[in-house]
């Protein structure tokens, strides 16, 4: 390989996985203040691509527009699904594992069936590349990065500055003291859930909008993301970040230099080893 190619590889894979960071940040958060492992989230993200693709082909909304119509429609979602069903079994593992599955199958089937088998993509705003040197760098990549890295810093802003995201870090750290001082645990766990949505939701409109789009596209990225929020830790959203990151750079080198199958084959030999070696990944707690 040489250092052109690598270059290129290596701002392809941050593009990357600044989305995937985005992804694995929803399910981090879900974890770390419900302790819910949500195995619906690829259903989640893949409805995100197809609700953000309706709105800019069939009723016209501007790009720009459709991203936070996207999220605010999965974030409602997540709030209707944690009252009607993430509320009943949470803390228990078993139970959550059977409806987020329950839950993923019937996204999954209603997508085929309303959403049809016939690949599609969201419409780029915009075309074209930017070259820097040798590299090149499609700008609608480059958007979604930054799009990304703008989602990232809203979610820390929320959790350190607000009061929902105090109430957020309480629960995490102590949830029945948190009950004691007045936190609302029902609400916030709603607001966890809506965000995790969300979350999901605008990175497959953002992938929607590189890649294409079809009712199965959530199982790799669900994948992706276990993988990410272990190597990082469950709970670290720091950890998160940086292992989102360092996967996006190890898919795009290692499928530039072996092939895309291979590039899974090194990312979950990775994860196996870090959980043989550290469990708890890199910014987990003991």
């Amino acid at each position: 390989m040489s250092i052109e190619v690598f270059w290129q590889s290596l701002v392809n894979g941050l593009t990357m996985g600044m989305i995937y960071v985005l992804i694995a940040l929803g399910l981090t958060l879900l974890y770390s203040i419900m302790h819910i492992v949500n195995f619906a989230h690829g259903e989640i993200y893949m409805l995100g691509g197809f609700v953000s693709y309706y709105l800019v082909t069939r009723l016209e909304f501007n790009y720009f527009v459709s991203l936070p119509i996207t999220m605010g429609i999965l974030f409602v979602v997540g709030m209707i699904l944690e009252k009607l069903f993430f509320s009943r079994v949470r803390g228990n593992f078993m139970h959550c594992l059977l409806v987020t599955l329950g839950i993923s199958l019937i996204f999954q089937s209603l997508g085929w069936t309303f959403f049809g088998t016939e690949d599609v993509n969201v419409p780029s705003p915009i075309s074209g590349v930017i070259k820097f040197g040798s590299i090149f760098i499609p700008k609608q990549r480059l958007l979604s990065a930054l799009i990304g890295l703008f989602l990232v810093g809203l979610l820390y802003l929320l959790i350190s500055k607000t009061k929902i995201g105090r109430h957020m870090r309480a629960i995490e750290q102590d949830s029945e003291a948190s009950e004691l001082f007045g936190v609302s645990i029902n609400l916030v766990n709603m607001v966890a859930l809506g965000i995790g949505f969300a979350l999901a939701a605008i990175g497959g409109a953002l992938i929607g909008s590189i890649f294409v789009l079809n009712p199965s596209i959530g199982l790799i990225p669900m994948l992706k993301a276990f993988v990410i929020i272990i190597i990082g830790g469950l709970g670290s959203i720091g950890g998160c970040i940086l292992a989102g990151l360092l996967l996006g750079i190890i898919d795009s080198v290692v499928a530039t230099l072996l092939g895309a199958n291979l590039a899974y084959v090194v990312a979950f030999a990775i994860l196996i080893l870090i959980i043989i070696i550290r469990p708890r990944g890199f910014f987990g707690h003991a």
